[in-house]
């Protein structure tokens, strides 16, 4: 396993995870007790390989 990711060029080790954590920090301030019963992220892998991801902007601050 290469320990860079592809997103259109190669990252530096540890880009992706500063991504993940903004990602996740977003996630955690839009939670309010109903938005992540109704809406929020989904990442999946796909068969070429890769991901695919899809964020629910509705009623966020986005």
């Amino acid at each position: 396993m290469n320990s860079r990711t592809w997103q259109g060029r190669w990252l530096a080790p540890g880009a992706a995870w500063s991504r993940l954590d903004w990602l996740r920090n977003w996630y955690a301030q839009q939670c309010d007790g109903e938005w992540e019963h109704e809406r929020g992220v989904r990442i999946a892998t796909i068969d070429n390989p890769g991901w695919t991801v899809s964020i629910d902007l509705e009623e966020s601050e986005l």
